[in-house]
């Protein structure tokens, strides 16, 4: 497999980084075409799909990633928040559970999977998700935000406060 310089490598990485998305793509782009099986320039175009806010032509990359390295759990990820971003939730779902199946400790795995099933109106395991990701991260304020919802969600608003307090308890700690 014919392989990119460390230099374009590091330059793509420095576009992207510093929020030069134009020449990210650009370079990305170029790279893809001359070196096909390289899965972190396609990394980098569907990064860059996604914060442009092409969605359908990121999923198309992300897909394309998936099949080039199956192993990698963040492919799977971006694979799973571009389908979540097109409402395609159950198709989401799998990629995500494929993501924390490769990687346990992947807290943001654990925490978009919970919006996920969210979407999908199934609300304990949003919830079993979104602990999960407080487990590994105890800080993850957006996941206890998220549960005190799922109480909202279910009118159980007493719960909700007692999770919102949370908030404050933590914030006390900062």
């Amino acid at each position: 497999m014919k392989l990119p310089t460390k230099l374009q490598v590091d330059k793509l990485l420095e576009h992207y980084h510093n929020f030069r998305y134009s020449n990210a793509e650009e370079l990305a782009t170029s790279m893809t075409q001359e070196f096909p099986e390289f899965p972190i320039s396609w990394k980098v175009l569907g990064a860059v799909l996604m914060r442009t806010c092409r969605m359908p032509q990121a999923l198309d990359v992300h897909q394309k990633v998936v099949k080039l390295v199956p192993q990698d759990f963040e492919a799977h990820y971006d694979l799973g928040l571009a389908l979540q971003e097109l409402g395609r939730f159950q198709e989401s779902e799998l990629s995500l559970r494929r993501a924390v199946e490769l990687n346990p400790d992947f807290v943001e795995g654990y925490y978009y999977l919970g919006i996920v099933l969210r979407a999908l109106n199934r609300l304990d395991e949003a919830e079993e998700n979104y602990r999960k990701a407080l487990e590994l991260k105890p800080d993850l304020s957006e996941a206890i935000i998220n549960i005190g919802q799922l109480y909202v969600d279910r009118e159980q608003y007493e719960l909700a406060l007692e999770q919102f307090d949370l908030l404050d308890t933590w914030d006390s700690r900062a």
